[in-house]
């Protein structure tokens, strides 16, 4: 049959929009046939927004963002860029570079390198064009192309950041840890009377102590996390090309999900496929699990564990089905729980409903001027209304644990795929919805990936069927099956 996302999911779209006008308003945007070109440059205009943007955050002292340097491991599928060296420069691709905000003169340097290249670069140079490729000449005609105001050779940087603490000694430092991606880099790679060995960021502050030892250095994270945290109109657009590409994925996941299968087979179909709509990867390694891997705290044995998604898939499992495609260095994120055999178990589905009302109780709590605990608060007022009239000793056990804020949880989004979460909502803000939970064995989850808006949640997905029944039926028609009827 042909694909749901194609044909903008009418079935799915319009019944659901009909259902929940206040949660699906904008949804049917995103439902576009998708177009395998790639993303634009960053527009110089937007660049410099950001970067007005970040003088004003660290107006007090100067940040200095470095670039990635090595190149991607074979088992890689892409080089990998810094998420705020590439939001405020838009390359990409450039390595061995450090970025230089001044904010107390209000001035933009970026310091490259331009030492011969390793002889791999020199064998290669004349495969890469453009300004986004791996090295980048100083000069004028640099800086006029990328909006900063100088491009220097790196060689003098130390010169110039000497001068700069001669004249101000106690001028803040700001250098960046990361966020959720520096810390799964690794702090700990070495014992405690060595330098560690692993977490670019880490090195990167490390270094510049270890240079200039009286520096007044300070964190960058929280201070770039609020620059980032409100999604401009380009944001936006990669977000939800980002999410319709994601949408092939999950179908082919929800195809694949079937008795006596790996993950790992069903993995390759997911990419396969959002490949072939136009991803330029995946934003993150696709998670379809079922069994001890699809509950915690085997949801993360991955993290650690090189074989961990062999497992075969049972009649009788719930496989967690949360997936992203990346575009334009940013990234989808979404899915849903479903059966691995055609049908959830009934006490399974009780669960499963209760959990859907709750969900959307909180989704529909998404907007500008609220927070977090208001959207937990109301999920959670909603478990407590209905937990009076559940039947199965499951979904009872649930219930204890949806009373509690643990399962709540939420992140921002963007490039990386985990940012804070803005204390008050504002108008552009990109949320993922997420609660998961486990009990007595097995794991439930729901996400979607929400924009902000003054009136109310915008999901930035195709809208996915949240009730257990909608569930299977869907699986059905992708299967090209009958809609399963309830037990």
């Amino acid at each position: 049959m042909g694909s749901p996302w194609r044909l903008l999911i009418p079935l799915i779209c319009l019944s659901y929009a009909a259902a929940q006008p206040s949660i699906y308003g904008a949804a049917g945007r995103a439902g576009q046939v998708v177009s395998t070109s790639s993303p634009s440059p960053v527009p110089l205009p937007e660049l410099a927004q950001r970067r007005e943007a970040a003088f004003r955050q660290f107006h007090d002292g100067i940040l200095l963002l470095h670039s990635g340097s090595g190149l991607k491991r074979w088992e890689d599928y892409g080089f990998r860029q810094g998420a705020s060296f590439y939001y405020l420069t838009g390359m990409p691709n450039l390595h061995d570079s450090i970025l230089v905000l001044d904010g107390p003169k209000h001035e933009s340097i970026l310091f490259v390198r331009v030492l011969p290249p390793a002889p791999f670069f020199t064998q290669a140079m004349t495969m890469f064009s453009g300004l986004d490729e791996f090295s980048l000449p100083p000069g004028p005609a640099s800086a006029s192309l990328t909006g900063v105001a100088r491009v220097e050779n790196w060689d003098g940087f130390s010169a110039w950041l000497d001068s700069r603490q001669k004249e101000g000694p106690q001028l803040p430092l700001y250098v960046d840890s990361g966020g959720q991606v520096g810390d799964f880099a690794g702090s700990n790679s070495d014992p405690g009377d060595l330098a560690p060995i692993d977490n670019e960021y880490l090195l990167w502050s490390r270094a510049i102590k270890a240079r200039w030892p009286n520096a007044n250095l300070k964190p960058a994270h929280t201070g770039l996390n609020q620059i980032r945290a409100v999604k401009s109109e380009y944001e936006q657009a990669l977000l939800r090309r980002a999410a319709v590409i994601t949408g092939f994925g999950i179908e082919a996941a929800v195809r694949g999900l079937q008795p006596g299968r790996t993950h790992r087979q069903v993995e390759g179909e997911v990419i396969a496929a959002m490949m072939d709509e136009g991803a330029e990867g995946p934003g993150f390694w696709p998670w379809v699990k079922s069994g001890s891997s699809a509950h915690l705290p085997g949801l993360f044995v991955s993290f650690f564990d090189y074989h961990t998604l062999n497992h075969i898939m049972a009649d009788g499992e719930i496989a967690r089905v949360n997936l992203g495609a990346e575009y334009g260095m940013y990234k989808g994120d979404y899915g849903r729980s479903f059966p691995v055999g055609a049908k959830f178990t009934a006490d399974q589905r009780e669960v499963l409903d209760l959990f859907s009302h709750a969900y959307l109780a909180g989704l529909q709590m998404i907007r500008s001027g609220e927070n977090l605990a208001d959207v937990v608060h109301a999920s959670i007022a909603d478990i407590k209304d209905h937990r009076s009239d559940l039947k199965s000793d499951l979904a009872r056990a649930a219930a204890e644990v949806l009373v509690t804020a643990q399962p709540w949880s939420m992140y921002a989004h963007g490039i990386d795929m985990v940012e804070d979460v803005p204390a008050v909502f504002a108008a552009g803000n990109v949320l993922c919805w997420a609660p998961e939970f486990s009990v007595q064995g097995q794991g439930f989850y729901m996400q979607d990936t929400v924009l902000v808006t003054a009136g109310g949640p915008d999901l930035l997905n195709p809208p996915l069927p949240y009730e257990s029944q909608a569930l299977e039926a869907w699986k059905a028609r992708l299967n090209g099956a009958n809609s399963p009827g309830p037990h």
